[in-house]
């Protein structure tokens, strides 16, 4: 039985994705999987989508970004389902005139009504922004915290292929741009003064999924972390970090519904020392499970992303981390790494994970050392981070700091 839902993947300037369990309880658990969208809309004046595109541009213009004179009113038709065509059997002048004025009357109500809404909207984005701005200032005082949460992520026993390839030669290049189905929907999260990024990213992954079978619920990274932590489990432990196959196989592997939400099993943002699961965890993660992963699949070239996104599956993807990485604000590029001195072969092993939700194709004038696209990724390091939480990665930042393990796409689950 498959749940669907509608979702869009419009771009703003057209720049910018059953079985029983259990056959004694005889409780019906439903698959869902990623669905795709069949509306155009929803995105279109996204914050988020608006603001990684005039980040974009501003970029690819040495800073300056171009002016849209277009009006949003000559865009928009008067579309209410009246004939604009007067009657004329059995009509004199004065009903012709009569029906003039109001049509005339209902046509400036109608475009009056569109400008209140557009004036409305332009004020939220505005307060959204500001917002964004306020929260930013915030997060440039906590880099530390997050710099020091950073962490070698090492390939399971059970990963089936290796890291990520480079783009081929002779690969096409994505020819729009692609917002994953629902990836807007879940509130961006932060992660706080742990190594549980990895843990964010797949849980997201799964609420995107959810979402996209209008299934809205917040899941419990305090318990994906653990699940992802199989030395961890039992005794407490010092290592750091995790990666998101080894929680998404350990949740495949259970006989039910593992995954709780943050209800039962609520995050905690501070560390304990010399124990990184945060042992014991409370009764309710491990007695109110609400979904179990069904099928993942790793994602081992460009190509194998780009598919990934268009089909509206999330990646989930690893990095290290340069410093443009930490204080962007939209888009993250080679150049301003390189400005930097920040080449991977300068950098630490430590890496970071993030989930990718997208990509856009970027300006010719910047696609030149920075590739043809950008991939969309949200964070969970709080709104301040990029845009909002987001920021759009290029194509030669991507090849230069990704991280050598699969990425990973999750594609359905029981709930």
């Amino acid at each position: 039985m498959n749940l669907r839902s509608c979702h869009s993947a419009a771009f703003y300037l057209a720049v910018m994705l059953c079985g029983f369990l259990g056959s004694s309880s005889q409780i019906l658990a439903v698959t869902i999987h990623v669905k795709s969208s069949t509306s155009s809309s929803d995105n279109a004046a996204n914050p988020v989508v608006l603001s990684l595109t005039e980040t974009i541009e501003k970029a690819a213009n040495n800073g300056s970004a171009s002016d849209d004179k277009t009006s949003h009113d000559q865009s928009v038709k008067h579309t209410d389902g009246k004939s604009d065509k007067p009657p004329v059997k059995g009509f004199v002048n004065d009903d012709v005139e009569k029906w003039k004025n109001e049509q005339k009357a209902e046509s400036e109500d109608w475009h009056r009504e569109q400008r209140e809404t557009l004036n409305t909207w332009k004020k939220e984005h505005q307060k959204t922004l500001e917002l964004w701005e306020k929260e930013h200032a915030t997060f440039l005082n906590r880099i530390p915290i997050y710099k020091a949460n950073t962490f070698a992520i090492e390939e399971p026993k059970h990963q089936t292929k290796k890291g990520v390839e480079k783009p081929k030669q002779s690969a096409k290049a994505p020819v729009t741009s692609k917002i994953v189905n629902a990836a807007f929907l879940p509130p961006v999260k932060d992660q706080g003064n742990r190594a549980t990024c990895s843990a964010f990213a797949g849980i997201r992954a799964l609420e995107i999924l959810l979402a996209q079978n209008n299934k809205n619920s917040d899941l419990s990274e305090q318990y994906f972390y653990w699940a992802s932590r199989p030395d961890c489990q039992k005794s407490a432990c010092d290592k750091k970090g995790s990666w998101v196959l080894t929680g998404f196989n350990f949740s495949k592997q259970q006989g039910g519904h593992d995954i709780p939400d943050e209800t039962a099993c609520p995050y905690q943002n501070k560390p304990l020392d010399h124990n990184e699961t945060q042992l014991p965890l409370p009764n309710d993660c491990f007695n109110k499970g609400f979904l179990k992963v069904s099928e993942y699949k790793d994602l081992a070239s460009w190509d194998d992303i780009i598919e990934a996104l268009n089909q509206d599956i999330p990646v989930v993807g690893a990095f290290r981390l340069s410093e443009n990485f930490y204080k962007t604000q939209g888009v993250v590029t080679l150049k301003e790494a390189e400005a930097e001195k920040q080449r991977p072969t300068d950098l630490h092993a430590n890496a970071h994970a993030i989930l990718i939700v997208g990509y856009i194709k970027i300006p010719a004038n910047l696609s030149k050392k920075e590739g043809e696209s950008c991939l969309i990724a949200v964070n969970s390091w709080g709104v301040g981070w990029g845009k909002g939480g987001y920021s759009c990665l290029t194509q030669s930042w991507f090849i230069a700091f990704k991280i050598p393990v699969p990425f990973v796409g999750v594609m359905s689950a029981d709930i």
